[in-house]
């Protein structure tokens, strides 16, 4: 089977959170997604999370009670029609340190956070006993969708990565275009103010929405969701992988092949 994923990004400007996370469907689940979330969000023009919550832009005016009504069915929806749920963020402040600029397409911590996220879901498939193959659809237009861009035609050139995250195919399309991003949104939007509010800054607990999307009981579904946050140590040996995947090697082989032509 092949499975269908999309993922998006959420960034926490002051605390410098950035999260990149996103859900698989299977191709019938998918086409009953794409009816539930029309039939949910269709007045209003699709769903984008920030807007919603804050009952602005193509919610303006809305009662209170009316956003949460919705939050609250988009959330059934998505525990009725998901295959999986992947989630990987980090501090850009400490990211960036250890970047590796000097190659193009590492210049932003989004194509390192999509090799993992790409990963975790690809081993969450593995431990699922599962052998299904994955259609990877990110949001086009994102501020550093053009570093992811680059990032994935490196699954061209290393079928290592390729079979790693079960690759079958990747595009990149507007929300419009895919509704399933505006789930992703969703997601990412609420695991970027878990993080910075509830795990940084110690402000609130995690909202009800976010626990009722994840939650079996009092932690994470660990058959359905895949979580990982990068920092400190943890996130010094996960560069260190970085680095022994091949993958700056071979960007500094393309990179020499375009000077040379």
């Amino acid at each position: 089977m092949i499975l269908k994923a999309f993922f998006d990004t959420s960034t926490r400007v002051k605390s410098g959170i950035f999260c990149i996370a996103g859900y698989a469907f299977s191709k019938l689940q998918l086409q009953k997604f794409d009816a539930d979330w029309t039939r949910l969000f269709g007045k209003y023009r699709g769903c984008h999370m920030k807007e919603l919550v804050h009952c602005e832009g193509r919610f303006r005016g809305i009662e209170r009670a009316e956003a949460d009504r919705l939050l609250k069915e988009a959330v059934r929806i998505l525990r009725k029609r998901t295959s999986y749920g992947a989630v990987v963020s980090c501090n850009l402040n400490e990211m960036h340190s250890l970047l590796p600029r000097w190659i193009h397409g590492f210049e932003h911590a989004y194509p390192v956070c999509c090799h993992l996220v790409m990963a975790t879901l690809a081993n969450a498939i593995t431990e699922s006993g599962e052998a299904h193959r994955v259609d990877y659809v990110f949001e086009e237009g994102d501020a550093y969708s053009g570093c992811a861009r680059d990032f994935m035609e490196n699954t061209y050139d290393c079928p290592e990565l390729k079979e790693s995250y079960r690759h079958a195919s990747h595009a990149f399309l507007e929300k419009s275009d895919a509704l399933a991003l505006q789930a992703a949104d969703l997601l990412a939007w609420e695991w970027a103010k878990f993080m910075d509010e509830s795990m940084y800054q110690r402000v609130r607990p995690m909202r009800l929405s976010l626990a009722n999307l994840m939650n079996r009981h009092d932690t994470f579904d660990p058959t359905i969701y895949k979580v990982a946050h990068l920092q400190g140590e943890s996130l010094r040996r996960f560069m260190q992988q970085v680095h022994g995947l091949g993958l700056l090697e071979l960007r500094e082989r393309q990179g020499a092949k375009r000077s040379a032509a």
